[in-house]
């Protein structure tokens, strides 16, 4: 072993491979997210397409959404019309706009980005109906300081069975911003050393020397996207970090879908209580949603 891979390892996070299992323990088993996918597809009333696409084989995909005039026009009427803050206090690059504030405008955000193809590329992945979770557009900037959270390697914690689409508003050549991905064979021999799942301060911008402890290939995976196009992929499963914008602004619409019984715009209609305690992002049991989205509402059942 030379000097330099000593120094590495070195400074590579004490990691516990024990994070994995608490993560589905904590979701999946105890917070009952497991049951209620379940209970979705039993709901199923359409074919699911027999399909084996990219997003199942490799944990991502690079499909065409809109039109790039479509995606020009949502980002002249983000920009005009919608408020914006800081996202973060640690990412002042990152920079969110508050549609929630304009339920008209979601619904035809939701409208343009869902398109038939990622529809059914969804409903093969779920093998069950699904709702729109979470909703944004974001607008990142180049920043020559370090970057956390999102900008280095992670998998995002949760339920197992979730999905996000994200749709590029800008073309790839106007900021050369990206998002960056490990298939899902490479971030299961990486999940053995610990670090999927880890806490938010063992995050690393080069997951090489881990891909060389866990004897597994590092070969991120990203691809020049133009204004209407995006990714979808399975953010539980694959290690993912974005690229920070060299020149100019790259503005994007992130959705993240959870399973649902119905069909999505039918789950827009009904109310959501928002996840309550510490978890701002999760409901504690996934009995919640089965409660809100229940073909008959507050049984649980048809």
């Amino acid at each position: 072993m030379n000097l330099l891979t000593k120094l590495r390892r070195r400074f590579l996070p004490v990691l516990d491979p024990r994070y994995v299992d608490q993560m589905r323990s904590r979701f999946d088993i105890g917070g009952g997210y497991e049951d209620y996918h379940a209970f979705c597809q039993s709901q199923l009333a359409c074919e699911i397409p027999a399909t084996l696409p990219p997003l199942l084989q490799q944990g991502y995909e690079a499909l065409s959404v809109m039109d790039a005039k479509a995606a020009t026009e949502l980002k002249c009427y983000v920009e005009k019309n919608v408020d914006c803050a800081v996202s973060r206090r640690k990412s002042q690059h990152l920079r969110e706009y508050a549609i929630d504030d304009d339920d008209e405008f979601r619904h035809t955000l939701l409208d343009r980005i869902i398109s038939t193809e990622f529809n059914d590329l969804a409903l093969r992945f779920f093998e069950s109906e699904y709702f729109v979770h979470e909703l944004s557009v974001t607008c990142a900037t180049p920043s020559k300081k370090p970057c956390f959270n999102s900008f280095r390697w992670h998998c995002d914690r949760g339920p197992r069975m979730h999905l996000k689409l994200i749709v590029y508003l800008s073309d790839y050549s106007e900021h050369e911003g990206n998002t960056e991905f490990l298939d899902l064979e490479s971030t299961r021999a990486i999940a053995t050393t610990g670090y999927v799942y880890a806490p938010v301060r063992t995050r690393l911008a080069d997951l090489s020397e881990l891909a060389k402890q866990a004897k597994t290939r590092y070969a991120p995976w990203s691809t020049e996207l133009r204004a209407g196009e995006g990714i979808a992929f399975q953010p539980n499963r694959v290690l993912h970090r974005g690229l920070l914008p060299r020149r100019g602004s790259r503005y994007v619409v992130t959705a993240c879908l959870q399973p649902s019984p119905i069909p999505w715009r039918e789950a827009l209609k009904r109310f959501i209580p928002p996840p309550a305690g510490n978890d701002v992002r999760w409901h504690e049991h996934a009995q919640e949603l089965k409660s809100a989205l229940a073909v008959d509402p507050g049984s649980g059942t048809r």
